[in-house]
C-alpha cells in the first residue's frame, strides 16, 4: 500500500504536466484550424500586420542570392564573412538602445525607419563595386533589422483589436510571413541573376514605395507621441 501511494501521485503529476502542455499547444494551432475566410478578415483588417508582411516579402525579394552577388562582384567567402560578422556585432551592442529608444519615443517611427534604412541598403548594393561600399551598405541593413525586429511585434500587439487573441496575431504574423518570403525568395530567384543590380534597384524602389505607403496607412501607436504624422487612423 505504501508503494502504491507514491505511484499514484507521480502519475497524477504527470497527467496534470500532460494536460498543461496540451492547452498549450492548442492555444499555439487552435488559430490555425480556423475557419480561413474569418482567418484572411482578421488578417486584413490589421494594417500593421499588412505593412510587416509587405516590408518583409519585398526584404526577401534578394535573399536567395544575395551572397553570390557579392562574391560575383569581387568579394572573398571571407570578406563576407566579415560582412556578416559586422552585422551580427552592430546587433549584438546595438539591439537594447535602439529597442529602448523605440519603447520611449515611437514604436511606429521605429518601423518606418526600418523600412527607410532598408531602401537606403538596397540602393546602396546596387551600385557598390568595392569591399568598403558593401560593408557600408550593411550598416543600413543592419539598422533596418535592429529597427523592425526589436520592436514590430510589441507594435503589432498593442495595437491589436481587443476582438483578437494573441496568439491568432502571432500566428498570422509567422504563418503568412514565411509563406510570404518563401514566395517572394522564388519570385527573385526566377527573374535574376547574380550579377543583376536590377533586381536591387527594383526592391529598393518597392521598398521606398512600401515606406511611403507606411506614412499613410499605419496607425498611431499607443504607447508615444509619433515623430512622424499618421492619417487614415483606424
Amino acid at each position: 500500500m505504501c508503494d502504491i501511494i507514491p505511484t499514484l501521485k507521480i502519475r497524477i503529476k504527470k497527467n496534470r504536466k500532460q494536460n498543461a502542455d496540451d492547452n498549450s499547444i492548442n492555444k499555439i494551432i487552435s488559430p490555425l484550424l480556423q475557419d480561413p475566410g474569418k482567418n484572411a478578415d482578421i488578417m486584413f483588417k490589421n494594417k500593421i500586420l499588412i505593412y510587416g508582411l509587405t516590408l518583409n516579402a519585398i526584404r526577401s525579394l534578394t535573399l536567395a542570392f544575395s551572397v553570390f552577388y557579392m562574391m560575383a562582384y569581387g568579394l572573398s567567402l571571407e570578406q563576407v564573412g566579415f560582412i556578416k560578422a559586422f552585422q551580427a556585432a552592430l546587433i549584438f551592442f546595438l539591439d537594447v538602445p535602439l529597442s529602448y529608444l523605440a519603447d520611449k519615443i515611437s514604436r511606429r517611427f521605429s518601423v518606418l525607419t526600418a523600412g527607410l534604412c532598408s531602401t537606403i541598403w538596397l540602393f546602396l548594393i546596387a551600385g557598390a563595386h568595392s569591399f568598403a561600399s558593401f560593408v557600408f551598405a550593411e550598416f543600413f541593413n543592419s539598422l533596418s533589422l535592429l529597427l523592425f525586429s526589436g520592436t514590430f511585434v510589441a507594435y503589432l500587439l498593442d495595437n491589436r483589436s481587443t476582438s483578437v487573441t494573441i496568439e491568432t496575431t502571432l500566428s498570422h504574423y509567422h504563418q503568412y510571413g514565411k509563406i510570404g518570403m518563401a514566395l517572394s525568395c522564388l519570385i527573385g530567384s526566377a527573374f535574376a541573376t547574380v550579377h543583376s543590380r536590377w533586381t536591387w534597384v527594383v526592391a529598393a524602389a518597392a521598398m521606398l514605395i512600401c515606406c511611403l505607403w507606411g506614412i499613410i496607412y499605419l496607425p498611431r501607436d499607443h504607447n508615444a507621441t509619433n515623430l512622424v504624422p499618421e492619417s487614415n487612423q483606424g
